[in-house]
């Protein structure tokens, strides 16, 4: 494997540790990381895979990692980096399950140290949003958009939104746009037919027969590996729309955790980096936590598999289909209605983050000392994280 893409690699797992937030929030740290300072892809490439990835089902900042790998090179590489990137946060949240079932000291774990963690993130949100932004603002339709999914985004709770509103941008700029160039010649890639069939119909095999064995056996690993797996085959809009539907089916329907083990555990999981897919590393092995310590292990690698591993299917299959259409005219006009409403949902999303946080005076200003270092200095963002843990501790200590 060439040097560059060990370096790729480690730049994923490092992210994944320091990533914190949601898949909107992500989104601007592969930017600073990935597009500014390693310049693996332009911004405009990171956007269009991005997008791509709001309109499949699944974990979007995942696939968006796994899109950019696969560009970089091929199957191989998009699966180490969906290894890099996942494992920081399902080993975290995997420890997290076997503390549960250790010690059932969960009422103790202090989340109040994380507390700060959040408007840290929405700062960095805000920070790459305005970057994003900022690139587009030399056309008025290009502005119009970027402000009407930035309204749409923070004030309209939905996953469906998404989907929505990037069609939307897609029409406008098909119709309306007048900047995007003709490239009728470019050199496409032979499209990978054969890869993206297997993928696909690997997706749909192991999603029928995962759900008959399971219905079969009533295997309680068998079982739990369907409910995760389906799971991540039908979630659209993150893991703000996985937990509700995780808390119903393992909590109201299953009982295999207790609602006070699931929302605690959530919470932490909030305070944590990486994808909040990772979360189902956690329910996986507390509903296995019951037949011992191996399970709960157990549980912890099904939870974690079955979650990305619809999304990584679906990815690989859409992928090559998107690279061979994607050049032509009227997809290069589409693309730059996607790039302007993507810009727009990450402004959108720190504003959204901003009114659902819990209220505190230094709130606003740790957000805004945050853009404030991100736009106008090289400080990196694993400092500011610690910077806010350090504040919490200190809080916590003077409480």
């Amino acid at each position: 494997m060439r040097s560059q893409n060990l370096i790729f690699l480690k730049d994923l797992f490092v992210i994944g540790l320091t990533a914190f937030g949601g898949p909107q929030a992500h989104i601007p740290v592969l930017q600073n990381i990935l597009v500014k300072k390693r310049n693996y892809l332009s911004n405009d490439e990171l956007l269009e895979i991005y997008s791509l990835c709001q309109f499949l089902p699944g974990p979007s900042s995942t696939q968006t990692v796994v899109g950019i790998a696969l560009k970089r090179g091929g199957t191989l590489l998009a699966a180490l980096a969906l290894l890099c990137w996942i494992l920081p946060a399902a080993i975290l949240m995997s420890l997290l399950a076997v503390l549960f079932y250790g010690f059932q000291r969960y009422a103790d774990f202090p989340t109040e140290l994380f507390r700060f963690v959040q408007p840290v993130a929405i700062g960095v949100v805000a920070a790459g949003g305005y970057d994003m932004a900022q690139r587009m603002t030399n056309n008025r339709l290009h502005v119009t958009l970027i402000v009407f999914a930035m309204l749409i985004t923070a004030f309209i709770s939905s996953p469906w939104i998404f989907p929505i509103i990037l069609l939307l941008g897609c029409v406008a700029t098909i119709l309306w746009d007048q900047s995007a160039q003709a490239v009728s010649n470019t050199q496409h890639q032979p499209l990978k037919w054969l890869q993206s069939s297997v993928s696909l119909l690997l997706f749909i095999a192991l999603f029928i027969a995962s759900a008959i064995t399971g219905a079969l056996s009533g295997f309680k690993p068998i079982v739990l590996f369907e409910n995760f797996y389906r799971f991540g085959s039908i979630t659209f809009g993150g893991g703000y729309v996985l937990a509700p539907m995780m808390f119903e089916q393992f909590v109201h329907h299953r009982n295999y955790l207790t609602s006070e083990e699931f929302l605690t555990g959530y919470a932490i999981g909030q305070a944590l980096p990486g994808p909040s897919f990772a979360f189902a590393s956690f329910a996986g092995g507390m509903a296995l936590h019951a037949l011992g310590y191996n399970y709960t292990l157990l549980g912890c690698l099904l939870g974690t598999v079955a979650i990305f591993l619809p999304g990584f299917l679906i990815m690989l299959g859409v992928f090559p289909y998107w690279e061979f259409i994607k050049d032509y005219t009227p997809m290069q006009k589409a693309m730059n209605g996607l790039r302007a409403i993507a810009a727009g949902i990450v402004l959108g999303a720190s504003i959204s983050l901003s009114l659902n946080l819990e209220w505190s005076v230094l709130h606003p200003a740790i957000i805004l000392i945050t853009f404030l270092f991100i736009r106008f200095t090289p400080l990196k963002v694993t400092h500011l994280i610690v910077g806010a843990i350090f504040l919490g501790a200190v809080v916590m200590q003077l409480n």
